[in-house]
């Protein structure tokens, strides 16, 4: 079943890149993060759909970037 999914979630992920590469230049690398990208089949799943497919060492990379990003926000909406 889980192998089921990551092939759904692959088809998914095949139309979202397509959608994008239309719309700016096709991405030359990928950074996996979260709590599956630990796991060896998601790896090998998403590598074949991501180009040049990284992985995060960061535990909470995705929360990290959040973090980065509203902080990146704030500062623009305080400054003159």
């Amino acid at each position: 079943v889980f192998e089921a999914i990551l092939r759904h979630s692959n088809d998914e992920i095949r139309l979202l890149i397509d959608a994008i590469d239309r719309e700016v230049p096709p991405a030359t690398s990928a950074l996996l993060t979260g709590g599956w990208s630990s796991m060896r089949s998601v790896r090998r799943a998403r590598s074949a759909v991501l180009p040049d497919l990284r992985v995060s060492e960061r535990e909470q990379d995705t929360a990290y970037g959040a973090a980065l990003i509203a902080a990146r926000a704030l500062r623009s909406t305080l400054t003159p």
